[in-house]
């Protein structure tokens, strides 16, 4: 395993909007070189999406503290496609 190093890693968000101007205002106060901040208009999808990635990462630890595979790799491709 290799150490995690925050300023080589880039971490991204989503800002789920119902007013885009206020969605652009919370991405031009967040959005960093190192922190990318995505918006989206739909508020409903991105909270059951959320609670849908919460849900594989409870699993994803328990796998790992058991020690049944490499929970890491199958989260990744679940995230990103």
């Amino acid at each position: 395993m290799h150490a995690f190093n925050p300023s080589t890693q880039l971490s991204e968000a989503v800002i789920a909007y119902a007013n885009r101007e206020a969605g652009l205002l919370w991405q031009q106060l967040f959005q960093r070189p190192y922190f990318a901040i995505n918006l989206l208009a739909d508020v409903p999808g991105a909270e059951m999406c959320g609670t849908l990635k919460n849900i594989v990462a409870v699993g994803a630890g328990i796998g790992d503290g058991l020690g049944i595979g490499e929970t890491r790799v199958l989260f990744g491709r679940l995230v990103r496609g």
